[in-house]
């Protein structure tokens, strides 16, 4: 933990306090629960005389903003603004105590005026991949694209059909709920060495094998894409099969890079593939 800055939110832990109060509030708590619950869990920093004042700063805040602000928060908020402890640590540059002091100022101001009235808390969602392990998917490269980085791309696969396959599934914390119960899925995808005009007669399929990663040097290409079915929609991505023979006796583990894109940089990702596949030959083109 520590500070970067004067404000009330350079600050690891205030930062910490906030996102996991919204978090709480965002998964169903109600208001006195999540309260509660993060004075439990956070103990340890209210009992220490270093961190307990932006303890309270950061929720006393927090909750302000979101028309929240219990009376026992703002009480507490308003002792440690009023003892000036937590201005003792920027008493060695002038400029700065005067500028935290003005920060504090402006807070007890806040704390002590009509809060706005309660923001609606928009529940959390997470996202689920659609596949399993070994599914193989079709997809359709754009076929148009005002990207530059394109002109020094392999432009004559743009519109052409390549296959993915499912290698893996990665889960990804959100903020600091428990990975356990609240996490966002990753599908993590291969490339075969395939690319077509038109969707690939399934019969073929057996026929190829995974990219290797040449500019990574590793075994199999791996990329990352957060896929659900709305998304797969969006982008046309059809389940065609599963097979797991690509992936056989292959640990999730055996490439360690994976670059995780957004749809903007997957067509880009794709013909740079493309042609590193096409120039060692191992490119089966149906064009």
């Amino acid at each position: 933990m520590g500070a970067w800055g004067y404000k009330l939110f350079d600050d690891d832990l205030a930062c910490d306090i906030k996102e996991e109060y919204i978090n709480k509030l965002k998964i169903g708590k109600t208001n006195k629960v999540a309260t509660a619950e993060l004075i439990s869990e956070n103990s340890c920093v209210i009992n220490d005389i270093d961190t307990c004042s932006v303890f309270w700063f950061a929720l006393a805040d927090t909750q302000w903003n979101h028309g929240r602000l219990l009376p026992e928060i703002q009480k507490k908020a308003l002792e440690y603004i009023n003892t000036g402890e937590n201005l003792k640590i920027w008493e060695d540059d002038e400029k700065s105590y005067n500028s935290r002091k003005k920060v504090l100022v402006e807070l007890e101001k806040r704390l002590k005026s009509v809060q706005p009235k309660e923001k609606k808390i928009t529940k959390i969602s997470m996202n689920r991949t659609p596949f399993k392990i070994g599914d193989i998917l079709l997809y359709r490269i754009n076929d148009k694209s005002d990207d530059p980085y394109l002109d020094e791309l392999p432009k004559e696969y743009l519109g052409k059909y390549v296959l993915f396959q499912v290698l893996g599934i990665d889960k990804f914390q959100m903020g600091s709920l428990p990975i356990e119960d609240y996490y966002n899925e990753e599908t993590v995808l291969g490339l075969l060495n395939w690319v077509g005009s038109k969707p690939i007669d399934i019969n073929k399929v057996d026929e190829l094998f995974l990219l290797a990663d040449e500019y990574m040097k590793e075994d199999r290409l791996r990329f990352g894409l957060g896929l659900t079915q709305r998304r797969c929609k969006k982008m046309g991505i059809e389940l065609l099969t599963n097979n797991l023979n690509y992936i056989k006796n292959k640990s999730d583990s055996d490439t360690l890079f994976i670059a995780l894109l957004h749809d903007k940089n997957l067509d880009p990702f794709l013909l740079q593939y493309l042609g590193s596949a096409k120039n060692t030959k191992v490119l089966i083109e149906e064009i």
